[in-house]
This record gives structure tokens, C-alpha cells and sequence, in this order.
């Protein structure tokens, strides 16, 4: 009998390993599955910022969340901001440098202290072709822009008086966040499109009326909130972006928002 319940217990502790080696792969397998639906999110993003061959990765100080990439050979001389899902945030163009072979870059001080500089190495050379290699430093911009809006665009189909029909969002709130993170004042002018029509907007909870374009002066800390005029709207259903350009920063590509649009019945 005493032997009996030995070899029961066994048996039994064996199957809990077993249930438990069952649990771990299901977790692990879980895992996998969550990281290769991130990832392909994450690569979706990438395409549609044109990063085709990403290489260096570095991640900002300035900006909690916000990454810095650019691609290898064959690109021209540009950085791309992304958030951690891989999402484009927007483009910097960088004035005056090559961009024969871009290896990786770097985040770091550099002569100026309380600056953030942006380091990006053209040290690439397969062929053992090259007299001399490039890294160049660049301050980061310190502008940025945050979206406070959701991910679907839902509009309505409206008429005017005479018959014409136009699309509305105007029950939705939309407003964007555009702060200045440096140390020196900057003065910029939104341009906000969607489908390349631009979109008014005024500044939040202030009087004036909606216009295409403001021109406004942050000082070093200083942040604004724009609201978005969605009340007519020209675009098509489907994967849309909103895009926020700031003139007065020519290097910058546009700031982007993607969006689901969607038209109710």
C-alpha cells in the first residue's frame, strides 16, 4: 500500500510538471504571438515613413517615448522620429551633409550646454573605396507636436441650404499640442492638412476666429494648444493621415497623425 501511494504521488507530480510545462509554452507561445503582431505594426509604420532599411536607432532626450532612426545607403541625408510602436512622428532633413553610407547614429551634448545634438555616421565603406569618413552633429529640434484626437475620423454627410453636400466631424474633438522643449525662443506657423487640404484651426479656449494659418512665437518651455475646425472636410474613407507642418522649420518633414475615416449612415 505504502508503495502504491509512493507511485501515486509520483504520477501525480509528474502530470503537474506536465501541466505546468503545458502553461509555460502556452505563455511563451502567447508572447511570440503579441511581439510578431507589434512587429508587424511596427514595420507597417516604418513603410509609411519610407524607412526601407533602417540602421541606426537611437532614442531622444528630449522627448520621453520618441525615437530617432534613418536608413542605410541609397537614402539622402534625413532622420525620421518615431514613437515606440513605430508610429512617424516626423522627418528632418539634414542641411549640407552627405549621405553616402549611413551606419548609425547617436543621441549626446555636444558645444552647446543644455542642447541635444543628433550624431550620424557616413562611415560606411564595403568596398574599402573611401578616402575619409563623415559624422556629423546637428541639433535636435526641440519643437513638438502631440495629437490629442482618436484613431477613427467618423464623419456625417451634410447639405447647405442650396443643395450642396460636404462631409462634417465637427462633433468631434480635435487638438494639437505644439510645444517648445529648447532653451531659445522659436517662431513657427502650423500648416495643418489632411488629404492635402488644409484644415483651420485657433488657438484653445481663446477668442479669435478659425484660420489656416497662425503665426505664433514659443519661448523656451512654452506650449499651445490648437483647435482643429473638422466641420468640413474633403478625404476618403480609409488609413488617412493628419499632418501638422511647421513653417519657420523648413528642415522639418511634417508631423503625422494616422487616422481611420470612416462616414456614418
Amino acid at each position: 500500500a505504502r508503495r502504491a501511494m509512493a507511485d501515486l504521488e509520483a504520477a501525480s507530480a509528474q502530470l503537474d510538471a506536465a501541466d505546468g510545462a503545458r502553461d509555460r509554452v502556452q505563455a511563451l507561445t502567447q508572447t511570440i504571438q503579441a511581439f510578431e503582431t507589434g512587429l508587424g505594426a511596427m514595420r507597417e509604420g516604418l513603410r509609411q515613413a519610407a524607412i526601407n532599411e533602417a540602421s541606426g536607432l537611437a532614442a531622444s532626450i528630449l522627448n520621453s517615448g520618441v525615437l530617432w532612426t534613418h536608413n542605410d545607403s541609397g537614402d539622402s541625408a534625413r532622420a525620421f522620429a518615431m514613437d515606440t510602436q513605430g508610429n512617424h512622428l516626423g522627418m528632418y532633413n539634414i542641411t549640407g551633409a552627405g549621405a553616402t553610407d549611413w551606419e548609425d547614429m547617436a543621441v549626446g551634448p555636444g558645444p552647446t550646454a543644455g542642447v541635444s545634438y543628433l550624431y550620424l555616421g557616413d562611415i560606411g565603406d564595403n568596398d574599402a573605396e573611401r578616402d575619409s569618413i563623415d559624422i556629423y552633429r546637428v541639433p535636435k529640434p526641440a519643437v513638438s507636436v502631440r495629437f490629442d484626437l482618436g484613431d477613427e475620423l467618423r464623419l456625417r454627410s451634410q447639405s447647405t441650404q442650396a443643395g450642396m453636400s460636404y462631409l462634417s466631424a465637427s462633433d468631434q474633438a480635435a487638438v494639437v499640442q505644439i510645444e517648445n522643449r529648447g532653451a531659445r525662443p522659436v517662431e513657427v506657423k502650423p500648416l495643418v492638412r489632411l488629404d492635402g487640404t488644409v484644415i483651420a484651426y485657433r488657438l484653445l479656449n481663446q477668442p479669435g476666429a478659425f484660420a489656416t494659418a497662425y503665426r505664433l512665437r514659443l519661448g523656451p518651455k512654452d506650449k499651445v494648444l490648437l483647435e482643429l475646425d473638422l466641420s468640413a472636410i474633403r478625404t476618403q474613407v480609409g488609413r488617412r493621415y493628419l499632418q501638422v507642418y511647421l513653417m519657420g522649420l523648413p528642415t522639418w518633414g511634417p508631423f503625422e497623425h494616422a487616422l481611420m475615416v470612416s462616414i456614418e449612415d
